[in-house]
């Protein structure tokens, strides 16, 4: 398992710190590569960003979605509970 960090002094609120490191860090990286993406396929005529604020996925998306967000609400949780994503134990 990976050190702690021993950033505030307190368990619960270095783990909460760690939440919150790791949700800042995804966020950045997914907002950075979004930005490019849409600005590469904007540019080659490929995309209109009104089509995509009017975009609805059909039932299999949603599952699929719905999947994704689920896995990633999972990966924040162990973090929490200070514990390897899968662990079982994260459930809890």
């Amino acid at each position: 398992m990976a050190k702690r960090n021993d950033w505030l002094g307190d368990e619960m609120l270095d783990r909460m710190m760690n939440v919150i490191m790791g949700l800042a860090e995804e966020l950045y990286v997914t907002r950075d590569r979004l930005q490019v993406m849409e600005r590469v396929l904007e540019s080659r005529g490929a995309l209109d960003r009104d089509e995509l604020d009017r975009w609805k996925p059909d039932e299999g998306q949603q599952d699929e979605i719905l999947r994704d967000r689920d896995a990633f609400i999972q990966a924040i949780l162990s973090r929490a509970l200070d514990k390897p994503p899968g662990d079982p134990g994260a459930d809890a």
